[in-house]
């Protein structure tokens, strides 16, 4: 019905952080707090490893990102990324202390 991923992408330069780098939930198992169980279980293997702050990469234009909103995830700036030579906009969001979502 769903999967979550990360790691800490070879980009992220900040100490003791880790990266949420991908979470699927099917669209009829949405809405039942499958994917907030999901994240809370890759941020526990985050904590075992001693990850203080959780970052999330997302499309602008994906109305998911509203998701991470509502688990308290901080506006934290913008980037862009290249897709089969189109130029889209990135939203990041973070967690500063993971313990509170």
């Amino acid at each position: 019905m769903g999967f979550a991923d990360g790691g800490k992408r070879e980009t992220n330069q900040v100490k003791n952080s880790g990266d949420l780098t991908s979470i699927y939930v099917l669209e009829e198992y949405q809405g039942q707090g499958i994917g907030k169980k999901l994240v809370d279980k890759l941020v526990a293997h985050f904590q075992e490893r001693g990850f203080q702050k959780v970052f999330v990469e997302i499309l602008e234009d994906n109305k998911s990102r509203f998701f991470y909103e509502k688990m308290n995830a901080i506006f934290s700036g913008k980037t862009t990324v290249v897709i089969q030579g189109e130029e889209l906009n990135l939203i990041i969001y973070e967690w500063e202390n993971p313990n509170l979502f």
